[in-house]
């Protein structure tokens, strides 16, 4: 802090005080830690700089930086694009069949558990336990891999024993433990909510990689082909009694909208032609968003 104080006093404004690291001696200093057995990187120069910074501030793991200097790239040769999206996707499966759901919200982030396909034990509280405490090692997996942060809350399985809701506890408390931001168990309910807390120390992955849904606006959900044609249907209709001497109208909609008029609401469309003596023409679109139309006349 007292550097700071006297950079500013002796900087003129505006001037910079301080800048974090780049990207590269950033992630060493962040996530090289004696778990790491290898660091792979791509780029001479980049290379080079990490080995200077590791040897530097991390001298005893310096040596696990490697040049990777293999004629397939980076990325493909170790399925990055894949596990990004693994990272970034709302549901991961667990070992026998069961999956958690991840969902970050404004104010809290959600984990629900679930069995799904897992092979039943002989009762259900072994089963609960067993997909239970796979999720734990998971959740916490999950949590340090995507740098989710703040509140969240866990909706495992309901179990009756309370050996075995101690053991669960004891289980994702371990492995918390690994992880290097600050976590804090709060409590358990009688129906299996946990609640937690981790440290927020930058946006999670999801935040860094993706943005809000510019269509459902981050609802996670859109208009289902048999709305929009309702919708179409309400449109032409007030069309038709709003304006006179109209002989042809276009309504272009996404392909799925447009099987559903054709098809479902086909014979709607042919009264409404009918009854005000127009023909109407549907054309499908495929770089439409199902819940976008047009209705053009003439």
């Amino acid at each position: 802090m007292g550097g700071l104080l006297e950079k500013a006093e002796k900087k003129p404004p505006p001037s910079c005080l301080y800048q974090d690291l780049d990207i590269v001696p950033k992630t060493l200093r962040d996530l090289l830690t004696e778990d790491i057995s290898e660091v792979l990187i791509d780029s001479q120069l980049e290379y080079e700089r990490a080995v200077s910074f590791a040897k530097a501030f991390i001298p005893k793991l310096a040596g696990r930086i490697k040049l990777y200097k293999g004629e397939v790239p980076l990325f493909e040769k170790f399925h990055i694009e894949n596990s990004i999206g693994k990272a970034l996707s709302r549901k991961v499966y667990l070992s026998g069949g069961g999956y958690i759901v991840i969902d970050e919200t404004e104010a809290l982030v959600s984990i629900d558990v679930n069995s799904g396909k897992f092979k039943k034990a002989k009762t259900l509280e072994e089963t609960a336990l067993d997909v239970n405490l796979r999720a734990a090692r998971e959740i916490a997996r999950q949590l340090r891999l995507r740098d989710i942060g703040g509140i969240v809350v866990i909706d495992f399985i309901d179990m009756k024993s309370e050996e075995n809701k101690k053991l669960l506890l004891e289980t994702l408390e371990n492995e918390l433990k690994k992880d290097r931001a600050r976590t804090k168990i709060v409590s358990m309910s009688d129906l299996g909510l946990v609640e937690m807390t981790r440290k927020r120390v930058k946006m999670s992955l999801g935040k860094t990689l993706t943005t809000t849904c510019p269509y459902c606006e981050g609802k996670g959900r859109v208009k289902s082909p048999e709305t929009v044609a309702f919708e179409v249907e309400r449109e032409v209709l007030f069309l038709l009694k709003r304006k006179s001497n109209i002989n042809l109208i276009r309504i272009y909609v996404h392909p799925l909208v447009s099987e559903k008029l054709e098809n479902d609401e086909k014979e709607i469309f042919d009264k409404i032609s009918e009854t005000f003596g127009v023909e109407m023409r549907i054309v499908p679109v495929e770089s439409y968003h199902i819940e976008k139309f047009t209705v053009a006349h003439c």
